[in-house]
């Protein structure tokens, strides 16, 4: 697995997952596959403008409900969508980005525009999401990809 960066405003992650990309992009666009890595959704669709929710919980145990709007889909190679919390104020955006490296795939993850949650509480800091996508993309995506092998 590869490092991360973190920034006030950003954090990007990168690993490369012994998967082929097409595996890669199921997991990713897949509800009932992003309930095993992931969140659980409802409903899921790699479509412009289609919208979902998901609850998450806090350091303290408060939920906290994000909604979420596809902005780009370009199939097998690129996700991106708005990511905002219900009653809070900010907007970010979090794209995923695919890159084949022979059976493997070199996955990207970039959310941006973090300063805007700021004024919410320690839970919206970079160093939170950095913490939280450091779970999500550096192990619990390979190791269900691994799983599922």
């Amino acid at each position: 697995m590869d490092s991360a960066q973190s920034s006030t405003t950003t954090v990007t992650k990168e690993v490369l997952l012994d998967a082929a990309s097409n595996r890669v992009w199921q997991a990713l666009t897949d509800k009932d596959q992003m309930k095993e890595w992931y969140f659980t959704l409802t409903d899921f669709r790699p479509e412009v403008g289609f919208e979902f929710s998901f609850s998450g919980t806090g350091a303290k145990g408060e939920t906290y409900v994000h909604l979420c709007r596809v902005t780009e889909v370009i199939p097998g190679k690129k996700l991106q969508y708005t990511w905002t919390y219900k009653g809070l104020p900010g907007t970010s955006l979090v794209t995923f980005e695919l890159t084949p490296e022979g059976a493997k795939t070199r996955l990207r993850l970039t959310h941006e525009g973090l300063q805007s949650f700021a004024q919410n509480g320690p839970d919206f800091l970079a160093d939170s999401f950095n913490q939280g996508w450091t779970a999500l993309i550096e192990k619990s995506i390979g190791a269900y990809l691994e799983k599922t092998a």
